[in-house]
This record gives structure tokens, sequence and C-alpha cells, in this order.
């Protein structure tokens, strides 16, 4: 074989298998689409068995009353059973008894599309939006594909009116409201199209569709689609984090079907007395002996953050440490700058934040220009604010600005202005206390009451055939 006849045998394989290997995640989908289908046909068919055998029993009781007369007693609901064992799973059909059954009374249902796993070391907007909502008196269900941190089986009552499950049942909940993210890598159309009775459809627009964020070209384009259809026929109600976000949104559905619901904080959390005197990380205390006034970050190690001007300020303000928590994401860690002021911890469980933060003097959030930026609406802003902190922000970050106690600068040099201004304001009387009034008026309560107030007035949308 010559060498032109070997190169092209080559890339002919090499095509075939990247044919293959695309071909994966639609394969995967087309099998996630069929457990749905089957534990959705299996609901209806044992739906219709019980009211067979409903039907079946009234008819005999008919009969008897009409044979020996007496006094005709309606049936009533069986109640609700008692809570299954602590930390055990429930199968569907014990879900459906226990949290399903005759007299239970709750606002709405809400379905938590899989995003994240529930145990995911970075704690974000579903698990924060779950609880508020849950808290609000709505049954929520959160479902997980046990990706990376869930181990669940079944059902699995984590609190009063929260539920785990990886059971594709939950599909067959009549009457929900279903949350599907616009990043949620892997949720097929199709697989959205099977609505049982009274189901409508949120669609969340919480990041720009940015490689950076979902990873690959080919994800971009598949969630480009799900928007598409979303915008077009599939959502009933559209809601956005950021302003940058919720303006095309509006333009093409107008007010009434979109509604901006930035990201917040538990403010319960970040005041535990519990939580605030755990003890700091050694790492952290250590650090903190050594430079005195320590600069924070919290959240992932991602691609979008400016380690260049990272780097920058380390070498600009030799006297501050600099700390950063947060777990890497696309292997974002390999970039980061290293330092003899920069502390990059790797990730902490979501209830160690509150004592960690708050060693912290200023908070930082340093993203590089571009849309991701633009578009964000970091958790981590109120969250500072829950701790009394000033946070210094990129000049990018729009959804951060105009907020008190908040200083914004421009690369290295800009940013450590910022700082400076920063920890001038942090020691002004009353300053903890503006801040902690701005993370009240921010918190997951508030934002979960105005997504229940855009619901309550959003008819279901009517969809094609």
């Amino acid at each position: 074989m010559s060498p032109a006849d070997e190169i092209a045998s080559l890339k002919a394989q090499l095509e075939q298998r990247r044919a293959g290997d695309e071909a994966v995640p639609a394969l995967l989908a087309e099998v996630d689409y069929a457990r749905r289908r089957i534990a959705w046909l299996e609901h209806e068919r044992d739906q219709m068995a019980a009211e067979l055998a409903q039907g079946a029993g009234l008819a005999r009781r008919l009969a008897d009353f009409a044979r020996d007369g007496g006094e005709w007693k309606p049936q009533t609901g069986a109640g609700v059973p008692d809570a299954p064992p602590q930390g055990g799973s429930l199968d569907w059909r014990g879900f459906r008894e226990r949290a399903l059954a005759p007299g239970r009374r709750y606002r709405g249902i809400w379905v938590q599309e899989s995003s994240i796993d529930w145990n995911h070391s970075l704690y974000q907007r579903p698990q924060h939006m779950a609880l508020a909502l849950a808290r609000r008196g709505w049954l929520v269900v959160y479902h997980t594909t046990n990706a990376s941190h869930d181990r669940v089986e079944g059902w699995r009552e984590l609190l009063p009116n929260l539920w785990l499950t990886n059971d594709p049942a939950c599909d067959a909940i009549e009457g929900a409201v279903r949350s599907v993210y616009n990043t949620s890598y892997g949720q097929p159309l199709h697989t959205l199209k099977l609505r049982p009775r009274g189901t409508r459809i949120v669609f969340e627009v919480v990041d720009h569709l940015d490689v950076r964020i979902l990873g690959t070209e080919d994800r971009v384009r598949q969630q480009s689609a799900l928007q598409a259809w979303a915008f077009d026929e599939g959502a009933d109600l559209v809601v956005a984090t950021a302003r940058a976000l919720h303006e095309p949104a509006r333009a093409v559905l107008g007010d009434g079907r979109c509604v901006l619901v930035p990201n917040g904080v538990d403010v319960r959390h970040y005041r535990n007395p519990a939580r605030l005197g755990a003890p700091v990380d050694p790492r952290i205390a250590a650090f903190r002996e050594r430079f005195g006034r320590l600069v924070g970050y919290f959240g992932a190690i991602a691609p979008w953050l400016d380690v260049e001007a990272i780097a920058g300020l380390a070498r600009l303000r030799p006297e501050i440490g600099f700390v950063f928590i947060g777990p890497d994401y696309q292997g974002a860690a390999s970039r980061f700058p290293q330092a003899d002021n920069l502390l990059a911890t790797g990730p902490l469980p979501y209830a160690d934040l509150p004592a960690n933060g708050r060693c912290f003097h200023a908070c930082l959030i340093p993203f590089e220009d571009g849309e991701v930026a633009h578009t964000t609406s970091p958790l981590k802003l109120f969250e500072y604010f829950a701790l009394g902190k000033p946070v210094v922000v990129s000049h990018n970050l729009s959804e951060c600005l105009g907020f008190d106690g908040v200083f914004a600068g421009t690369g290295a040099q800009g940013l450590s202005e910022a700082i400076d201004q920063a920890l001038v304001a942090a020691t002004q009387p009353g300053f903890a206390a503006r801040m902690a009034a701005q993370a009240d008026a921010n918190s997951w309560d508030e934002r979960a009451r105005v997504l229940e107030d855009a619901l309550a007035r959003t008819p279901p949308r009517r969809q094609r055939a």
C-alpha cells in the first residue's frame, strides 16, 4: 500500500470512529426516551387498572345496595400513609402513596429536570430554588441522573416536600410544572414532548450558550435547538437570570411569557451561628495568619475566570493573600496561576462556606471579557452580601454593577484599585447592615415568590399538534 493510500485509509477509519463517537449521545438519548416512555405507559396502565378496579368495586356496592337496601355510605380516601424509614427509598408506587395520597395539599408540583446532581460539591440554582419552593409549600421532585455525586435508586425524601429520584416515572406526574435549563445537556426534545395531563414547562435561560460553559460546539448546537423550540412552541414560561438574557426572550415572547428571576442567596445558611462558628479550613487559617488580609472567591474554577488579571493581582499585591475555593471545571485549574500569595483549595462543602468566607476582608469575582460575563448572574454576589463583605468585580459583570458595596475594575491594576476602595468601605459604620439588607432583598425565598407570581398570571400555552 502506498503512503497516499495508507493516509486515505487512516483518514477513513478516523472519520468512521468520529461518526461512531458522535452517535453515542444520540443513542443514549433514545435509550432515555424509551425508559421514560415505558414508565409513562406503565403509569397509564396502572391508572386504568385502578380506575377499573374502583369501578368494579362501586358496581358491586351498588348491586348490594339495590338488593339489600340500607344506608348508602360513600367511601372516603385512605388518608396519608406514615413516612418511610429515615434514609430509605421508595419505589414509584410507594412515592405516589406517600406524596400524592388523597388529603395531600400543595401549592403546586415542581419537577426539576436533570441538571446537576443534588449532592454536587458546588451548590447552585437548581438546589436553591428547589429548597425555596419546598419551604413555600410546593411538592418538589428533583430528578437526578446519578451522574457524579448522587446515589439514589427510587425515591428518597430529603426534607419535607422535597424528593430526590432517578426514576423516569417522574414524567408520569400529572399537573406538574417542569423546569428545564437551557444548559442541561442531554435533554432531548422528544422526551420533553411526553407531557402528562396538565404539564407546564418552565424553560430557564441561566447562561449564554458558550463552548466554555457547555464544553463542545456540538453541545452548543444541541442546546441552541432546544432553546429555539422552547421560545417557538415548547415553553409555557421562559425565566431568564440576567437582563441580557431576558431582553432577547422578551423580544420573542413579550412580557406575558417571560420573567426576569436572577440568582439569589439562602440567608439562613450564611447567618447560621453553627455554620459561622465551624472550624476554618487549616490552609485558609494558616494563610490568614501569614498575610493578615485575605481577598477571596468561591465558585467554579472555570474557563471564564480572568487568569491573567488574577496573576497580575498576585504580583501587584504581595501583601494580600488571595484565596480561591471551588472545583475544577473543564480542566481550567491547569491554567490557574501559581504564586506565593495565591491559595487554591479545591472544593469545600457548601456547609463550610460561611465559616471560611467570613475570613475574607473583601470578595472577588474576576471574569474575562465576553458574553459569559455580560450574561451572568453570580450567586456568589449575594452570598458575599450575606456575609457582610464588599465585592470587587470585573467591569464587564453587568449584573453586579449598581449594587451598594460593589467596586469594579478593569484588569489587574483596576481590580487592585477596587480592592483598596472595598477595604476602606468595609470599615465604615453601617456597611455590614447595608449588605445584609441587600441579601434579604435578593433571597431565594423572594426569587421563588416572583416565579410563583409569574406562573399564576401565565396561562398554559396551547401546544401544536
